[in-house]
């Protein structure tokens, strides 16, 4: 069945400063699941009915999505025998374990360049009587 994705927000979820959080929809076989993000939105990047028209977070709701496809499409045919709701707890511990793996470990990366012995040199001083 097919699996479709959307950038939205709910009209009642306003908050109190007047801005909604942008949540990504996935939709499979007419159930749907919203997966909040880190983006918030105010009324006047809103049209009349509700829907995001500021450019700026489409594109940055896109990449999360294009994310999201290319793990379905890493499930292949297993995608079927997920429902939408743990479809969509698997998508976000997936996308989890990418963002860790993508983190920097500058410790090892100084370790590697030799700059370990170079701060060492530093920090041995002959003290002088």
């Amino acid at each position: 069945m097919a699996i479709t994705f959307k950038a939205d927000i709910l009209k009642h979820d306003q908050r109190k400063d007047g801005t909604w959080n942008v949540k990504i929809r996935i939709t499979k076989d007419r159930a749907v699941v919203r997966i909040p993000t880190n983006f918030y939105i105010s009324r006047p990047y809103l049209s009349r009915k509700y829907e995001i028209t500021d450019l700026d977070t489409l594109k940055s709701c896109q990449a999360i999505i294009d994310d999201f496809r290319a793990i379905i499409n890493r499930l292949g045919d297993d995608v079927d025998t997920y429902d939408v709701k743990s479809l969509a707890k698997y998508l976000v511990e997936e996308k989890a374990k990418k963002a860790v793996n993508n983190r920097i470990d500058f410790i090892a990366f100084a370790e590697r360049r030799g700059a370990y012995g170079i701060c060492n040199q530093y920090t041995q001083y002959d003290i002088v009587a």
